[in-house]
């Protein structure tokens, strides 16, 4: 049996494989709000700046840690789409949330055991963003991105000959 820690990581990598094949480059943990308050799992961005968010829950508990927290509805604000990916049990014991994600326009993706791909159980509604939140979103982006930024080098002396 694979830990609740193994299932996330095989639910962010079909994920990631997903939204590859659809033209979507994919960003992990990212921040979309000041100082980190709220990470995304998963930010998929194609070239015509169309941003999706996807929540990775990998069992019942995870989800209803953070949907009693409301967290998840932040998401809704900073995005084209939203997805909740789950695995096949998930989804099974969440079924009755569906109605609820259908009304906010939440797509749900899930797992298929027999082919190791994921397939979209409730596609998520299309809504327009604000110019200024898909700047910042797409800013936070290119800024994580970077081969060298102030978040991963430190300063450095350089001597030459």
């Amino acid at each position: 049996m694979a830990t609740r820690k193994e299932v996330a990581l095989g639910l962010r990598k079909a994920a990631d494989s997903y939204w590859l094949k659809k033209g979507f480059a994919c960003h992990h943990e990212l921040g979309i709000v000041k100082w980190g308050k709220y990470r995304a799992d998963i930010i998929a961005i194609n070239l015509k700046t169309e941003i999706i968010v996807c929540e990775i829950k990998s069992c019942v508990s995870d989800f209803s840690t953070d949907d009693k927290k409301g967290k998840w509805l932040e998401y809704l604000q900073v995005c084209n789409r939203f997805y909740f990916v789950f695995t096949e049990e998930t989804s099974a014991a969440l079924e009755r949330h569906f109605v609820r994600f259908k009304e906010l326009g939440c797509g749900v993706l899930i797992l298929d055991k027999k082919t190791g791909y994921l397939r979209s159980r409730l596609p998520a509604k299309w809504k327009p963003l604000s110019g200024p939140v898909q700047k910042m979103i797409a800013t936070r982006m290119a800024w994580r991105a970077a081969d060298i930024s102030k978040r991963t080098n430190r300063r450095q002396r350089i001597y030459l000959d």
